[in-house]
């Protein structure tokens, strides 16, 4: 059983992740708003209700939010470019880290994820 406040603490944590400045703005108000309304509750059954209900909306933010926020973009767009080098590593930047690799775009993806994904390719021997 996890207590209210713990509760609060984890799914303003977790919605600070959200890449989304909008939308992880937005979220937090809402979280804000929902404790504030309902910190006088004393009926025991309905505090219950919104502990279970608070539960099933922090298990669906951490299922859109990224594991680890190791990129919050500021550009316009909202989305970054990031750069694979011919030796497999992932860089972020613009053209002048480009050489020979291949450019990809921020999908929520972790740079580290993909050089894994890369090694465990090659171990493999695909491709070969």
């Amino acid at each position: 059983a996890i207590h209210a406040k713990e509760l609060y603490k984890l799914l303003l944590r977790t919605a600070r992740t959200l890449p989304d400045p909008l939308k992880r703005q937005d979220t937090i108000h809402a979280i804000k708003d929902g404790f504030r309304q309902s910190r006088n509750e004393t009926d025991n059954a309905r505090v219950e209700e919104l502990l279970r209900e608070g539960q099933s909306k922090l298990e669906f933010l951490r299922i859109i939010a990224p594991r680890r926020p190791w990129h919050m973009s500021s550009s316009s767009t909202g989305r970054s470019t990031y750069h694979i080098n011919e030796d497999g590593k992932v860089v972020a930047g613009g053209a002048s880290s480009r050489a020979g690799g291949k450019a990809i775009k921020d999908q929520g993806l972790d740079p580290a994820d993909i050089e894994r994904h890369h090694r465990l390719v090659r171990r493999q021997q695909f491709g070969r």
